[in-house]
């Protein structure tokens, strides 16, 4: 059947041995350290190996309690910084917001004013406008201008006849030449669509009124253009009672036979060629 264990003192070595070699390496270093171990007596051999055990143990359990509370710390030290850059993009979201309000604010102008489609205009105060007294003087040219009249050279209408013939379609206004009443170099002053001012009326050629002299007056009342400048040339021409006869065109595109006088078809020269007034003396 064999023997107990403690019987001889081979088996006690042998047991010893074996008691050690199932201990952590850490217990068998400090069981190593303590001298004269395997000589001691068993109850003491017991002490020793149960102390280095309890003390390997505990130690374990505080390693592991640290590393669970630096876990912890880092994780709530994580928190904390989440927790500061959300707090951060909320503040910066909320002044963006704001300082896009104040822009959109600001972008309306505090006295604009809405015409009836409901469209912003600017403010008439800060508009520059042209001195009243100050006109701006526009000289007309030497080139050879067409007359202003939209209808002329279309002729008396069918069946009436007519000494001017009409104008080619392809007709283009001289180069260099602009309207004398805007000063836009895309249409003559016969076109333009802004009202004549006095100070370019004025300057209209005399010619340009359809008049009657006083020899003449028996054959109708004195037609002009429509302005002031041209009623007053008409009233200056009718005064002199050397002139002759011509085919002029009124408004309504209509040729009627009126009486200008010689000066005055001589200033013709600035809106027809020189040909076109001989012509008319004819």
């Amino acid at each position: 059947m064999g023997s107990a264990w403690d019987e001889t003192t081979a088996n006690i070595t042998l047991f010893r041995i074996m008691v050690k070699r199932v201990l952590p390496s850490k217990v068998q270093e400090k069981l190593e350290s303590v001298v004269g171990l395997n000589a001691l007596p068993w109850a003491s051999f017991q002490a020793h190996v149960t102390h280095a055990v309890e003390m390997y143990r505990k130690k374990k359990e505080a390693n592991k309690q640290a590393a669970e509370d630096l876990i912890t710390w880092l994780h709530k030290a994580q928190l904390r910084e989440i927790t500061r850059r959300k707090q951060e993009n909320q503040e910066k979201r909320k002044e963006e917001k704001s300082s896009a309000k104040q822009a959109a604010v600001m972008m309306v102008p505090t006295n604009a004013q809405l015409d009836p489609t409901g469209q912003t205009m600017p403010d008439q105060g800060n508009q520059q406008l042209m001195p009243v007294g100050q006109p701006m003087m526009v000289y007309p040219t030497n080139q050879q201008y067409p007359p202003q009249n939209s209808g002329w050279g279309q002729g008396r209408g069918k069946g009436r006849g007519g000494m001017f013939q009409p104008r080619p379609r392809n007709y283009q206004p001289p180069r260099g030449g602009r309207c004398w009443n805007c000063q836009d170099p895309n249409h003559m002053m016969r076109n333009c669509p802004y009202p004549i001012r006095q100070q370019q009326a004025m300057m209209l050629p005399k010619a340009l009124a359809i008049v009657k002299c006083k020899a003449h007056k028996s054959d109708g009342e004195m037609v002009s253009r429509g302005n002031a400048a041209a009623d007053e040339a008409a009233k200056s021409a009718a005064v002199d009672e050397d002139c002759v006869k011509v085919m002029v065109q009124d408004e309504e595109h209509e040729e009627v036979r009126g009486q200008v006088t010689e000066e005055d078809l001589g200033e013709y020269q600035d809106v027809a060629s020189w040909e076109e007034k001989e012509r008319w003396k004819k």
